[in-house]
């Protein structure tokens, strides 16, 4: 059986843990790995950790450029 790519840590642990061989078992499985790997990308975000947080922060640094004026 072959491991999907694009999983992430810990959805392929999941992947690894959960997988058979059987195919429609198998769907299911992929997408609640990929579904682990998302939740672990907003944990980031909501930690600070991710995208948001540098937007954020370069958002702040042009409003106070803004309004110093």
């Amino acid at each position: 059986m072959d491991v999907p790519s694009g999983l992430g840590v810990r959805g392929l642990a999941l992947w690894e843990a959960l997988a058979t061989e059987d195919v429609p078992r198998n769907a299911l499985v992929l997408e609640a790995a990929r579904l682990a790997d998302r939740l672990d990308e907003l944990d980031n975000i909501i930690q600070g950790k991710g995208v948001l947080n540098s937007c954020s922060s370069e958002f702040s640094t042009v409003k106070s450029r803004t309004m110093a004026r």
